[in-house]
């Protein structure tokens, strides 16, 4: 006969999705150093030994919740021309790192996560700057450029979304600020100009 009330913490049986979930909304209240095993675990009434059985470590944990909030961020409409393709790509990195500001903070910053999806988009970016015109080397320092940028305005735009009120963010580091930016320096690449100058 099974009996009413609430679960014991040894009884409660969440899986790992729920867990990476939870914890993602759990990161984004109480910041990257709130994130504990404990604190998580406590937050969900199971045990840290539970998150661990499910998840592995820390680091493990962390590297499920970007998989989860960055998984297939590098597909694209494959008709797209080379820029629309970098744009589409890198806008849809921002606009997934300005929903969890606070876990894309912990990702710049962070050397030991391991985001293969991530390594993707950057191949795929790569790739489409060659496809425009411009030689390995050109399209290496493009690349750091936009990335350059890129983390630069989330981690702007991350910190604005955790002070800031609604207004100011809707004034100023948006995800339609950031995708003018990008089309800028996009524009601003000119193949035949560089060929000359060299």
């Amino acid at each position: 006969m099974k009996t009413r009330g609430r679960p014991k913490k040894n009884q409660k049986a969440l899986s790992s999705t729920e867990i990476i979930i939870s914890a993602l909304l759990f990161i984004e209240t109480e910041g990257n150093e709130g994130l504990s095993m404990r604190a998580l675990a406590n937050e969900l009434d199971i045990t840290p030994m539970s998150i661990y059985h499910h998840v592995g470590t820390r680091i493990d944990l962390l590297n499920a919740m970007v998989k989860k909030v960055y998984e297939h961020i590098s597909s694209h409409n494959i008709q797209l021309k080379p820029k629309e393709v970098i744009q589409t790509l890198l806008s849809n990195y921002c606009e997934k790192s300005l929903s969890h500001p606070r876990l894309s903070l912990c990702l710049i910053s962070s050397t030991e996560l391991s985001v293969p999806e991530l390594d993707i988009l950057t191949e795929t970016i790569q790739n489409s700057l060659i496809s425009i015109g411009l030689t390995s080397e050109q399209s290496n320092a493009y690349l750091d450029i936009l990335i350059d940028y890129t983390h630069g305005f989330v981690m702007a735009a991350a910190q604005q979304y955790q002070s800031a009120s609604e207004e100011i963010i809707n004034k100023r580091l948006n995800i339609s600020t950031y995708r003018n930016a990008i089309q800028l320096i996009l524009g601003a690449i000119n193949v035949n100009y560089i060929t000359e100058e060299e």
